[in-house]
């Protein structure tokens, strides 16, 4: 993972996605979460499924509502 990976996968999001992937990703991690477990650690899958659940709620700058 790079840094211009990175920026291409979160290219077009808003500091609000950003808080709203951080947040879904912190979700990810607590479904891997036993019962008295610690919380694991945050990996880039948890980050990878947060994109998808948060870019599948924005609207495409392609949309044309006329």
């Amino acid at each position: 993972m790079t840094i211009a990976y990175m920026a291409r996968r979160l290219n077009g999001m808003s500091p609000a996605d950003l808080q709203a992937m951080s947040t879904a990703a912190k979700r990810m991690a607590f479904n891997r979460l036993n019962i008295g477990d610690q919380l694991p650690p945050l990996n880039w899958s948890d980050f990878e499924m947060a994109i998808e659940r948060v870019r599948g709620t924005m609207i495409p700058d392609s949309t044309d509502f006329r």
